[in-house]
């Protein structure tokens, strides 16, 4: 996989929480999508992130945590409008390693 470093600006997310092993992230990306349509927020105008938070070959399989996110616009949505496991955050600007990835989320283990 390619990966590249970008500098990315602090950015509205909302995002689902999935704890256990990085391939199964596509269970919190399946909540993820109905519940955008479900607050009115456009998921087509949305960038799709997945944001993966510790190291596979330090923290145990079941224990490793990642969300899957969509940007937010100008929608106004506050601090308690988020349900079913979702949250709003906003994560910093600064630099971020990135690497695109579409398909099954069975290939995520080569995306390093």
């Amino acid at each position: 996989m390619q990966v590249e470093v970008v500098e990315r600006e602090e950015t509205r997310i909302l995002a689902v929480r999935h704890i256990g092993p990085y391939p199964g992230i596509g269970t919190a990306f399946e909540r993820l999508g109905p519940l955008l349509g479900k607050l009115g927020l456009d998921a087509g105008g949305a960038q799709w992130l997945g944001i993966f938070h510790d190291d596979p070959r330090v923290v145990p399989a079941d224990e490793l945590r990642s969300d899957a996110c969509a940007t937010l616009g100008t929608e106004a949505l506050d601090s308690s409008t988020p349900e079913e496991g979702a949250r709003l955050d906003t994560p910093p600007g600064g630099r971020y390693a990135m690497t695109p990835h579409s398909g099954a989320d069975d290939g995520l283990p080569d995306a390093r």
